[in-house]
This record gives structure tokens, sequence and C-alpha cells, in this order.
């Protein structure tokens, strides 16, 4: 297997030294976008955390659409999007999404995700949201995430209900109240494990702004969820030294916790091709019942819950962008490095009983570096990864953070001819521990994808896990092995 790894890391090194070598033309591309040159990326499997952002914001009105001067020209403006994808995993996945014309409402749009791995193991969940607006100064978003799980032992389903308000500006005398974004709402549990139920109605609330007195500049954001409080306020620091933009000194609290952070955003245009990002983004976050599902969906809460605070999100990144060139090249390369620090994140852990996970909030502290380079020749794309990812328990005598590898290797290669697209992906995990300490296997996944796109609508398909090597989330569930998927992406 060091074989292996060593073979890897060759070939990549050079693969871009053979890339760097090409004779180039004399062109420059400038710009300020983290988003990689990667233009025939394949379709990803259905995720609500993507495809959600498919179209434009609810709170956007629709009298804010610039008419063209020649309406005569105009081409139909696609306003629903659909896709529906089903694995042989006995999993179906399905997204819809809807923007009426003339209507006060905006829009709509409806998630369901449903997997049964094992005929005992049940999960089902649904995300509906409404945006619109009932007065042009009173625009809103509706959400209902509900969620229903069983295995043997077990029952449990979980819903949270909000309502949303934004508001671009509220003038109070000599203070300003800028970007004004609230939410109410109510979060309810009902599980049954053996014989223990429990059943509780939880008020959340949630308020952002930014609050303008004369010379002074504060973001303020205050979360309350599952009975837990926090608050994070950071005022606007007028000085920027050199380079260094945006620097604010962060206050994040809640009822356990007090922890003072610096946000600060530095870049350097190194050459006409590269550039330097440093910058620190402190964080408060609610740990909903429903992102903590994400993690692995036959859990068992309790009144423990706690709110996240990441004082440290540290990232620092070197960019290079390359000339297109009709010769194998590289495009772009970027390392990168990711330090965190998460106050009271969730954990997933072995519960009272056996493949029903509990949560606790433990403190963590990672190191993720990466190297990644994109390489293109006419309509063959090559993007290579080399990742590796340090996460601890710091108080915990730096005990490692289970189901994450040390070393990742990620090697994806895609195709595109006319209405086709062919995608290889390889993906290899090594020295990766569970939640208990214990080993697990290297794994090597292999996927093999095509899909055919025509006149707005997709359809594609993908082998999955070519290797049936095991992929755990929770080493208490089952793993996910050979799978097959099938999908329809629409738009009209």
């Amino acid at each position: 297997m060091k074989r292996i790894i060593v073979l890897t890391i060759g070939l990549l090194v050079l693969v871009a030294l053979y890339a760097q070598t090409q004779n180039l033309p004399d062109i420059s591309v400038k710009g300020e976008s983290d988003i990689r040159t990667f233009l025939y990326k394949r379709a990803l499997h259905l995720s609500p955390l993507v495809s959600l952002g498919d179209s434009l914001p609810s709170f956007i009105p629709a009298y804010t659409v610039v008419q063209s001067v020649k309406p005569n020209k105009i081409k139909d403006v696609n306003n629903g999007f659909f896709q529906f994808e089903a694995n042989a995993g006995f999993g179906l996945d399905s997204f819809f999404s809807f923007y009426p014309k003339d209507s006060w409402i905006h829009k709509f749009s409806h998630y369901m995700d449903l997997r049964a791995p094992e005929t005992s193991l049940i999960s089902f969940r649904n995300h509906l949201s409404v945006g619109g607006e009932l007065d042009p100064n009173l625009p809103f978003v509706f959400r209902l995430d509900h969620t229903t799980t069983k295995t043997n032992n077990y029952k449990g389903s979980y819903a949270e209900t909000s309502l949303a308000h934004y508001n671009e500006l509220i003038e109070l005398g000599a203070i300003q109240l800028k970007d004004i974004n609230w939410q109410l709402g109510v979060s309810n549990i009902r599980q049954e494990v053996l014989l223990d139920d429990f059943n509780k109605d939880y008020y959340d609330a949630y308020l952002s702004q930014q609050i303008k007195v004369g010379a002074t500049n504060t973001n303020a954001r205050f979360i309350c969820q599952a009975g837990e409080f926090g608050m994070q306020l950071a005022p606007l620091i007028n000085w920027e030294p050199q380079d260094i933009t945006n620097i604010r000194f962060h206050l994040l609290a809640d009822a356990y916790r007090f922890i003072p952070s610096v946000e600060f955003q530095y870049k350097h245009q190194i050459s006409d091709s590269g550039k330097l990002i440093i910058n620190n983004y402190p964080s408060l976050d609610s740990n909903s019942f429903n992102s903590i599902l994400e993690k692995g969906a036959w859990i068992q809460f309790s009144n423990a819950h706690k709110l996240m605070l990441t004082p440290l999100k540290l990232k620092t990144s070197l960019e290079y962008t390359y000339p297109a060139s009709n010769d194998f090249s590289l495009r772009s390369l970027l390392v990168k490095n990711l330090l965190k620090y998460e106050a009271q994140s969730p954990i997933l852990a072995s519960g009272s009983t056996y493949g029903v996970a509990s949560v606790d909030f433990f403190d963590i502290a990672s190191s993720e570096t990466s190297v990644e380079a994109f390489f293109k020749m006419k309509d063959f794309g090559l993007n290579q990864e080399l990742k590796v990812d340090l996460a601890y328990f710091p108080g915990y005598s730096m005990r490692r953070v289970g189901y994450i590898p040390i070393l990742t290797l990620t090697t994806n290669a895609n195709y595109c001819m006319k209405n086709w697209l062919f995608s290889i992906d390889i993906c290899q995990n090594y020295f990766t521990i569970d939640h208990a300490g214990k080993h697990l296997s290297e794994t090597v996944i292999g996927n093999l994808g095509v899909e055919h796109s025509l006149d707005g609508s997709t359809i594609y398909a993908e082998l999955a896990n070519i290797l049936n090597q095991h992929q755990w989330e929770f080493s208490e569930h089952p793993s996910r092995k050979r799978n097959i998927f099938l999908g329809l992406k629409h738009r009209f």
C-alpha cells in the first residue's frame, strides 16, 4: 500500500512538471474569485446543500428584474427545476423548485430523501421552503424540515419550522440597522428508544444585523436554539495596515463559554497569475437537529444541546491560474491550509442501544492542508488533489476525531463529447479510525459516471464504489458499498 501512495504522489509531481514546461502564449488571467476553473465537472449526487442554491434567493422580489428594451428578442426564461435520483441501495432523492410569475409567492421548493440500507433501517426526510412577499416591504421565507427514522427498538421524529424575514435598512434616529435577518421557529423531538420515551418542544430564534452609530460599525448575531442562547458581536476596527482589510474584534459567547477572536482578510497579488489570500472568519452556529442528522440518520438526542463557537477558521490559500492552451497543460494550481478550532462541535458516540448513536459535544482542533491541480486539453479535464487532515480532541490527550482520514488522494477525469459527459473518480483514504479509536481499513473508491444533456434536460448514471469498499459514516450503521445511481434533471 505504501508503494501505491509513493507511486501516486510521484505521478502527480511528474504530470505537474510536464505541464509547466509547455510553451504557453503570453496571456495573463487575473481575478478574485475562489471558484476553480473546472468547466466539465460531473453532476454530483443530489444534495440539498447544492440544489437549494440552484436558482435565485427567495428574498429577491420580482420587480427588481430589469426588462430588456427589445422584448421581442427575449428568450423563454426557465422558472422551474426538477431532479430525481434513485439508487440500487434502496434510496430515493428528489428536488423541485418553482418560481411563479406575477404572484406574491416568489419561490416554492421541496427536497425529499429516503434511505433504507436494510429492511429494519429507514430514514425519510422532507424539506419545504416557500418564499414570497405579502407586501413589497415584507418579504418572507417559510421553511419546514421533517425527518423520521426507524430501526430496531428505536423510532424518531424531528420537526423544525421557521419563518424568516429580511430588511435591508431601518433607521432609528442616529442608529442605522442594515442587512437585518430575523427568524422565529419551533422544533419538536419525539423519540422512542426501548422503554425510554422523549418528547420535547423548543422555541428557536435567530437575528443578525449590522449596527451603525456614527463612525462605529458592529455586526451582531443572536441565536436561541433548543433552549440554548448565544451571541456574536464584531465591531469594525478602522485600521487597515498594508493589505489587511475588514478587521473586526469578535466576542463569541453562550452559557458555557466566552471566547474572543479577530476577523481579517489579507490579499496579495504575487504575480499576474498568482495570488495569496489569508483570512479568518469566526462564527457562531446553532447545531440544529437536522444538521446533526446529516452526520447519521439514526441518532438519540437529549436535553444536552449546545451551540458551536468557532473562534479560529484561518484559511491560507496560494492560487495560480494559467492561460488556456490546446495542449494538455496546467490550468490552475491551489495550495491551501485551513486551521480550525471548534468549541462544542457535535460528535457521534455509542449510545445505550447498539446502532443508535448518541450526540456529545467536544472541542475539535484541526489542520487541513491540500494541494489541488487542474489540467485541461480541449474537452478533457483532469483534477488531482492531495489532502492531509489532522483533527484532534485537545481536551483528551489529543485523541483523534473519528471518520476523518489523515491522507486522501483524489483523482477526477472527465471528457465532454457533444451532449455527453463521461467521468472517472478515484478516491483513496488512509489512516482512518472510528469513534471508538478502532482503525478502519484503507479504501480505494472508484466511480464511473455518464450523463447526456439535451434541451434543458439531463439524464445521468453512475456506478459508484466499483471495488465494493466499506465507506463508514458511523461504524454501528451499515457501510455504503457498491451502488448504481440513475437520475434525471430538467429545467422548465
